[in-house]
């Protein structure tokens, strides 16, 4: 607010000084808004009705008040007026009072629009709380804790994959929202069921042993998924402080795949009732083992790493689907000559395949035979050697098929009485090349460098 005081010189009689700021407590015009110029005039004031007064009285003169009038206005109104507007001088233009007058009219106009912008901003703001207070979450928690709990379970990858021990994707990530849904998580053992080793050196691996040690005692009596990635380091201390937690639940394992050393091979050692899926790497290890596992009546998946294995190694003829990796030919057929009920097999090998016996697998449905080494020439013949009536699905690089590889392919139809439906070729292979293959089998399904694909997964 600014007002400015035009102020004339004036001298003025009066008895009682009382009169003089009742006078300028009530100027002589005060129109429009606060900042109209307010004038004092003389030698009068004016009451509070606006009627003039006069400011003399009967009794001896007295002094003049025209200085202190205009430190009492001061005192009066400086809490209002900025001091300069005090001073006495010459009135303010008429163009200058225009120009505030056009300036107040546009800060009056900007300030309406911006009234109606925060009333508009408000009124959405509204609209949405009232959205959002009328949303319903997808686990309320009004919800029973049954309900509750199985929909923490479909938020982990299906069993037996295994999640993540800590970040978004792990469990751990449902103890951290409420109190409500720590306690239902942690009274959920099927949550827990499944773990995986990402590291396994000394200091990392530490954390982890206790990470799953909590899971195993929060799992209950579940069946047990525990995985150890391939690719990990492995120490000695790790893997005994690993075997020290789960084999006393050994009695719960389902689906295990172990990194182990050759010395802690023996310590699993025994019964394991309810193992369906078993993965066992031994790094490094070239003479066969003094190990057994044969009391393990559900299993029905196994994969083996790099390692000889004794004949009696397991109970072969149960198996439904085995994966060897890094086996020589010979080796492979050793294993296969007893695994007669076995519906999908995977061989990656090492080494020539010549001179060796025939491999009948009457209920065989897929087969992929790759190289271990891409540089190694491939065992052309080891294809030959397999009778599997019941095969449907082939996956080999065409160089297994000799240097006439339509002959090849054809006799090994031919000599296993197979109708295959699907076959992955694995490797380049020219545009003229498919057209062949498809001109001569035009009743199978043929995919050309194709990624390998796991069938036995599938079921």
């Amino acid at each position: 607010m600014e007002v400015e005081v035009c102020r004339k010189e004036v001298q003025i009689e009066i008895n009682d000084p009382t009169y003089l700021i009742q006078s300028l407590r009530h100027p002589t015009t005060c129109q429009g808004s606060s900042s109209e110029a307010v004038v004092y005039d003389d030698p009068g004031s004016f009451d509070q009705q606006g009627r003039r007064v006069s400011l003399k009285s009967k009794g001896k003169r007295q002094r003049m008040y025209h200085w202190d009038a205009a430190d009492l206005l001061r005192r009066e109104f400086e809490h209002l007026i900025p001091l300069a507007s005090f001073t006495s001088g010459s009135a303010m233009s008429s163009s200058a009072r225009a120009a505030d007058r056009i300036r107040i009219a546009e800060i009056e106009a900007e300030t309406q629009k911006l009234e109606s912008a925060i009333h508009a901003l408000r009124s959405e703001r509204d609209v949405l709380q009232t959205r959002l207070n009328s949303y319903k979450y997808p686990v309320s928690t009004s919800l029973p804790n049954e309900i509750i709990s199985e929909i923490f379970v479909h938020f982990l990858p299906v069993y037996p994959l295994c999640p993540p021990s800590s970040g978004i994707l792990s469990p751990t990530v449902l103890t951290h929202i409420c109190r409500k849904w720590r306690e239902i998580a942690l009274a959920s053992p099927l949550l827990w069921r499944a773990l995986r080793f990402e590291s396994m050196d000394d200091n990392a691996g530490e954390e982890q042993i206790r990470v799953l040690a909590s899971w195993i005692t929060r799992s209950g009596s579940c069946p047990l998924s525990i995985q150890m990635d391939d690719h990990i380091h492995m120490s000695n201390t790790s893997a005994a402080k690993i075997l020290e937690v789960i084999l006393p639940h050994r009695a719960r394992w389902e689906h295990i795949n172990l990194v182990l050393a050759p010395s802690h091979l023996l310590n699993i050692e025994g019964p394991i009732p309810q193992l369906r899926e078993l993965g066992i790497r031994i790094p490094h290890q070239v003479a066969p083992l003094p190990f057994t596992l044969q009391i393990a009546p559900r299993l029905r998946v196994v994969t083996l790493w790099d390692f000889p294995c004794p004949s009696q190694f397991l109970p072969w003829s149960q198996l439904t689907s085995l994966t060897l990796v890094a086996k020589e030919p010979h080796e492979c057929t050793s294993i296969l000559a007893q695994t007669v009920n076995l519906v999908h097999c995977k061989l990656v090998i090492s080494g020539s395949g010549h001179g060796l016996p025939d491999i009948r697998l009457a209920f065989l449905e897929s087969l992929t035979l790759i190289h271990f080494l891409v540089e190694e020439l491939p065992s052309t013949r080891y294809l030959t050697t397999f009778i599997v009536p019941a095969l449907r699905r082939l996956q080999i690089p065409q160089k297994f098929l000799e240097h006439e590889p339509v002959q090849t392919f054809s006799s090994f139809i031919s000599k296993s009485g197979c109708q295959l439906g699907e076959v992955r070729f694995k490797g380049p292979t020219s545009r003229r090349d498919k057209e062949m293959w498809r001109a001569e089998f035009p009743s199978i399904e043929f995919t050309f460098n194709g990624d390998l694909i796991d069938w036995y997964s599938d079921y």
